[in-house]
């Protein structure tokens, strides 16, 4: 695997983390756990006022269940078929206005900060600047030549 790569691959796994704690708290329900590790960032922060408000799913789905399978499939791509990884750069960009409703929705509607949920949206910003990175150096490198 390229640096790019396994830069991809960590910032994956690191937000495939957040993405678990937060579908173990919908599982588990309010768990003290969770609740400390999202204070853990921001003091003010409670993820109760954002998990569960009624944004918080999709088509009846929890977000971090789509989080989750966003991860674990760029994981899983960039590990077993790292040729394709531009696809899962392409995901990342269509991913992005996402993380700018999440951020409007928790400052303006819900009124509270999610730490995880701002380490997810996070993780997905860090993942785009990797791949720009990455990309910025394959043209450096010749990879991707101009006829």
């Amino acid at each position: 695997m390229e640096i790019g790569s396994w830069g991809l691959w960590v910032a994956h796994v690191i937000g495939a983390s957040f993405c678990s704690i937060l579908l173990s708290r919908e599982i588990l329900g309010s768990d003290k756990y969770v609740n400390k590790i999202c204070s853990l960032f921001l003091k003010s922060s409670d993820c109760s006022g954002t998990l569960d408000s009624q944004a918080s799913h999709f088509l009846g789905i929890n977000w971090s269940v789509f989080g989750l399978g966003y991860f674990l499939s760029a994981i899983l791509s960039i590990a077993l078929l790292p040729q394709y990884v531009i696809y899962v750069e392409t995901l990342n960009i269509i991913a992005l206005p996402y993380t700018a409703w999440s951020v409007w929705y928790q400052k303006f509607r819900v009124k509270q900060w999610c730490a995880l949920c701002l380490s997810v949206q996070a993780t997905v910003w860090i993942t785009f600047l990797i791949s720009l990175f990455a990309i910025g150096m394959d043209f450096y490198n010749g990879i991707y030549l101009i006829s």
